[in-house]
This record gives C-alpha cells, sequence and structure tokens, in this order.
C-alpha cells in the first residue's frame, strides 16, 4: 500500500525529476520509478552504431508502459535483441503497440525469433505499422499468419497503417490485415496504388 501510494505521487512528477530521484534513492529509483513510466518510445540505432546506446537506455528500466512506439526497425539481429528487452520488460502491460519498420537487408536467419518476440506483446488491442522500408518485414508478416492463434489476431480491435512505401508486397500486408478476427475500426491512408482493405 505504501509503495502504492508512493509510485501515485512519483507519477505527477516531471521525467528529468524522476531520474534526479534515482540518483538520491536507490529503492525508488530501481523498484518505483520504472513503474511510473506509461509511455515507451524506443528509436533502434542505425546497425553498428552503439555510441548512441548509452542515451537511449530508458528502455532498459521501463516496466509498466501501456504504450510502446518503437522506431526504426531494421529486422537485424542487433535489433532483435533490444525488441526482445522491451517484450520482456512490457509486452504484457502494453494495450498499444507502434511498429515502424526501415530495414534494407534481408535477415531470414532471425525472422521467426522476431514473431515470437512480437508474439510476447499478447494483450494489445491497437496495432499501428508503418513501412519506411522493408528488410524483414514482409517476411516477419508472411511468418506470424502461418500460426491463426498468434495473439493479435484476437485481441486487436483497432489497425492503424498511414505509411507504405517500400514494403516488398503490399499483398501480403493486405492479407494480414485479413487476420484480425475482432477488428472494428481501421485509420489509415488509401490511394491509387494502395488499398489496404483490398482484400476484406
Amino acid at each position: 500500500m505504501k509503495s502504492q501510494a508512493i509510485q501515485n505521487v512519483l507519477e505527477c512528477f516531471e521525467i528529468k525529476d524522476l531520474f534526479e530521484l534515482r540518483v538520491i534513492n536507490k529503492r525508488i529509483g530501481e523498484e518505483l520509478i520504472p513503474m511510473c513510466f506509461k509511455y515507451l518510445k524506443y528509436t533502434c540505432p542505425e546497425d553498428g552504431d552503439e555510441d548512441t546506446e548509452s542515451a537511449n537506455s530508458i528502455y532498459k528500466i521501463i516496466k509498466n508502459a501501456s504504450k510502446v512506439d518503437i522506431f526504426n526497425i531494421s529486422g537485424s539481429p542487433s535489433h532483435l535483441n533490444r525488441l526482445k528487452e522491451i517484450a520482456d520488460n512490457v509486452g504484457k502491460n502494453a494495450r498499444f503497440l507502434y511498429l515502424n519498420f526501415d530495414g534494407k537487408t534481408e535477415y531470414p536467419d532471425v525472422v521467426e525469433q522476431y514473431v515470437e518476440v512480437f508474439r510476447k506483446f499478447d494483450s494489445i488491442d491497437t496495432l499501428r505499422v508503418e513501412f519506411y522500408d522493408d528488410g524483414n518485414a514482409t517476411a516477419i508478416l508472411a511468418k506470424m499468419m502461418e500460426d491463426n492463434n498468434f495473439p493479435w489476431f484476437e485481441k486487436v480491435t483497432t489497425i492503424k497503417c498511414y505509411l507504405v512505401r517500400e514494403i516488398k508486397d503490399k499483398t501480403v500486408l493486405q492479407t494480414f490485415f485479413t487476420k484480425f478476427r475482432n477488428l472494428n475500426m481501421f485509420k489509415g491512408i488509401i490511394d491509387e496504388t494502395f488499398n489496404p482493405l483490398e482484400l476484406f
């Protein structure tokens, strides 16, 4: 009860103040502050660029985010490891998941592992996906569709898709959208080159 009361107070603090408190009080820093962040925004570093990781490592401590945005997913093994950490920490609590794919190289050996990482986000009801480039994105969606019991297909009720720039096979994405059995809202852009709902 006392811990919950402290957490309720901490949730009113600015982020910069929370980080100052982490230094002052070890217990607050390690146990309570990670529970205060309800939104996780993470940008995967460019492959081979580890210099940004220290500044971007807050994702390692967040445990209770209900909204998760992940940018610049290349589909590489290094990005897979980071996504796995995020999924292990917040997958059960997330309700909104945004995946921004931007990969230029295919990594077929890790496609199935990506699917298993995304499976850990098994409580989301809103999914947003966008594709600046493909990389492994098409292969990941195709592998995901092999399992009709993948949790998203039952639990997601809202899908958002505003950008499909360089996905290799748009039919795969259109078919992916038909797998959601309880979908009641789709938000996206339809133009003369791509209708995401064409196969419904």
